[in-house]
């Protein structure tokens, strides 16, 4: 899960990199494209069923996932690493106020509480981002709210193979990235520095993708879902090392005690529910 983690905040590494050589949606596409490539590869080597119309969950997963990942990498390209991923790990509360209307016999008061711990965090973060006008910062927000919508499809999708719901993902968003991409490209010359050092880190943005969600699935088959995800939480470790040794930035003390209040509820909310909540969500075996 460590691997994982790494992984997944090397991949935001490469794409916030990459932010004055390629356009996001140049970014995004091949992303997806590189994981449609290798999904792909995995599935018919292993010779696994491929679903296309049913579950109904299953396109769910695919679409919102879709437009989750295109958030991401929008404010990946205008956002310190660690910020975009502390915003994404609010999926879980969102997933526990869904559990709270929808699943009953899950409530609990104290719930509550951590749920508006991890919002204090939010607008910790926010508050200097938008005194700033930068409101790219509600990408990310909006962006957990998919990943949440994405848990609780596939909650009712636990029957298909993983692969064949990554791959049925990676189709799906190349699909929607390509028609962004020729959306973007038809109103104005999108931004795409042509050499090899762009080319690599562009191919490294869809391996790192790729190897995140071996290792994540991985992890999930091996360890216990409740500590396996909370170590996943260690990608914010991660991402937060990048922006301070890669690109010199600086937080306020106000945004670290946001970071800490969104990731410490988040840890906490997986481990009590560690026969519910996580369940649903180590099923997601997707970051955008």
């Amino acid at each position: 899960m460590l691997c994982s983690a790494c992984s997944f905040a090397t991949m935001g590494a490469f794409a916030h990199g990459l932010r004055d050589r390629a356009g996001w949606e140049v970014i995004a596409f091949v992303r997806s494209l590189v994981v449609l490539v290798l999904s792909g590869a995995m599935v018919y080597a292993a010779g696994v069923r491929i679903h296309v119309c049913r579950p109904r969950a299953l396109w769910v997963r695919s679409i919102a996932g879709s437009l989750s990942m295109l958030f991401v990498f929008y404010s990946l390209s205008r956002l310190p690493i660690s910020i975009v991923v502390t915003l994404m790990n609010l999926a879980p509360l969102w997933v526990a106020i869904a559990s709270w209307f929808l699943l009953p016999h899950t409530r609990s008061r104290w719930v509550w509480v951590v749920i508006g711990i991890g919002l204090v965090g939010v607008l910790l973060i926010q508050q200097p981002q938008l005194a700033q006008g930068n409101l790219s910062v509600l990408a990310p927000l909006a962006s957990s709210f998919l990943l949440a919508l994405v848990m609780l499809a596939l909650h009712r999708a636990q029957r298909v193979d993983t692969r064949a719901v990554v791959l049925h993902f990676s189709v799906i968003s190349s699909l929607t990235c390509l028609i962004v991409f020729l959306y973007a490209a038809a109103r104005a010359p999108l931004l795409l520095v042509a050499d090899g050092t762009t080319a690599l880190m562009l191919l490294g943005t869809g391996v790192a993708a790729g190897l995140g969600q071996l290792f994540l699935t991985a992890a999930f088959a091996g360890g216990p879902p409740a500590k396996v995800a909370v170590v996943g939480l260690t990608q914010v470790g991660f991402a937060l090392l990048y922006d301070v040794v890669l690109w010199g930035h600086a937080f306020s003390p106000l945004s670290l005690a946001g970071i800490a209040l969104v990731v410490t509820p988040t840890g906490l909310l997986l481990w009590a529910n560690r026969h519910g909540l996580a369940t649903v969500i180590l099923r997601s075996q997707e970051t955008p």
